[in-house]
């Protein structure tokens, strides 16, 4: 910490209305994976190798309104910060940008979320307060952010898990390393409690990856996409590279990893197993109330998780959506694996049976629970529920006489009613 406020204080910049000029960890140019895709695409897409159209691009900055939604605000400003850090911004450019990184920053440290939201709060002012390290209060910030960042990082860890989406809980650990990696330039890094966490989670998240590319929740990436790789890879090996075991993953180049910390980024890690053929494999965080099952089936990985806590279900047949559940939170009360066959349960709500290739799934909602299918799913109404084919496969929704159903489009159905409802896969 002595080392980065030391760093942080400085000699006087001669110029501090632009903020100064930190050390940042990134190259020159970014390898951005799709910026034009990205809500705001307006900071990412400054991002190319003429200086003279990026300054431009800054200036024209001034016009655009700063977002307004919590998330958003704290991925602009980490865009930001990475935007300054590449250099070739000069003038009145560099005054907009600090400036808006100014205003960003009094937003972010006066705000108090729940969750994980308060790591990716506290990794954007410590970003910030690295890359301007002029800015009035820089000092203050991050010394408040890191002792925020690291104590937010092992909560999530110890329970706090749970109540993400995969997809969302990733891009909260990336943002921790992003923090990480700016720390890392200027002198030590987190605490070793607090990377211990973030490799805990890391773990998790390759868990619940396995084979597939895509994370259960929003398929987004909107927070500085340095790679096309998954990022949980990315993650855990940025971590495997700074020394803490954070879960096999595959032997594949990694722009991201070699932008943050240069070099090769292969790395001396276990490799993934193969999934087996003809039994489940089951994970389970009892203290997140999180489980996922995985098999082969028909040569194409099958991975079911299971959130009670979150009230969600999701279950991929590669990159088909078998079903989706949104129903009653609770927690869970059983997971069990014995070969063929996987048992979970929450509480009197969810009952979920695998054998071999198949399932059932009886619930009993509370309040009307969503059904996602895949739009690919062929669906067609019976006189007691729905039935639906798929490359091979069968759906059968039955429930009790006074239990309704009601397509929502976009393969998302409304079920309603008090009996019980069965899903049986085939």
């Amino acid at each position: 910490m002595a080392a980065v406020l030391a760093h942080v204080e400085g000699e006087p910049d001669p110029t501090p209305r632009d903020g100064g000029l930190g050390r940042p960890p990134l190259r020159d140019p970014l390898p951005l994976d799709a910026p034009t895709a990205l809500p705001d695409a307006h900071t990412l897409a400054l991002f190319v190798a003429d200086r003279d159209a990026r300054t431009a691009g800054v200036e024209a900055l001034s016009a655009l309104p700063v977002p307004d939604q919590a998330d958003a605000q704290a991925h602009h400003l980490i865009h930001l910060a990475s935007l300054w850090s590449v250099g070739g911004v000069r003038g009145a450019a560099a005054h907009i940008l600090a400036g808006r990184a100014n205003a960003l920053s009094t937003e972010l440290a006066r705000r108090r979320r729940t969750g994980g939201h308060n790591v990716l709060d506290a990794a954007a002012l410590v970003i910030a307060s690295l890359t301007w390290p002029a800015l009035p209060h820089a000092r203050s910030r991050l010394g408040r952010a890191q002792v925020q960042l690291g104590r937010e990082l092992t909560e999530l860890a110890r329970t706090g898990a749970g109540a993400l989406w995969p997809s969302e809980l990733a891009e909260i650990v990336w943002s921790a390393l992003l923090a990480e990696a700016w720390l890392r330039e200027t002198g030590p890094g987190l605490p070793a409690h607090a990377t211990g966490a973030a490799a805990s989670l890391a773990s998790h998240l390759v868990s619940v990856l396995g084979p597939l590319s895509h994370m259960p929740g929003a398929s987004q990436r909107n927070l500085l996409p340095l790679g096309a790789c998954p990022l949980p890879h990315t993650i855990a090996r940025l971590l495997h590279r700074w020394g803490h075991a954070a879960g096999p993953v595959p032997d594949d180049e990694d722009a991201a990893v070699g932008t943050l910390v240069g070099g090769s980024s292969r790395i001396a890690a276990p490799e993934p197993e193969e999934l087996p053929d003809k039994r489940w494999r089951l994970r389970c965080w009892r203290g997140m109330d999180v489980a996922v099952t995985w098999r082969s089936l028909r040569r194409t990985p099958s991975r079911l998780w299971f959130a009670p806590r979150l009230g969600a279900l999701r279950w991929h047949w590669g990159d088909l959506l078998v079903l989706g559940v949104d129903s009653t939170r609770g927690s869970l009360s059983q997971a069990r694996v014995d070969g063929q066959r996987v048992s979970l349960a929450a509480n009197e709500a969810v009952a979920i049976r695998l054998e071999q290739g198949r399932a059932t799934i009886d619930l009993t909602p509370g309040d009307p629970l969503q059904l996602q299918l895949d739009p690919r799913w062929e669906v067609r109404p019976e006189a007691d529920g729905l039935d639906g084919a798929v490359a091979g496969a069968r759906l059968q929704l039955r429930g009790d006489a006074s239990v309704r159903w009601r397509p929502a489009g976009h393969g998302s159905v409304t079920v309603s009613g008090e009996g019980r409802v069965r899903i049986e896969l085939r």
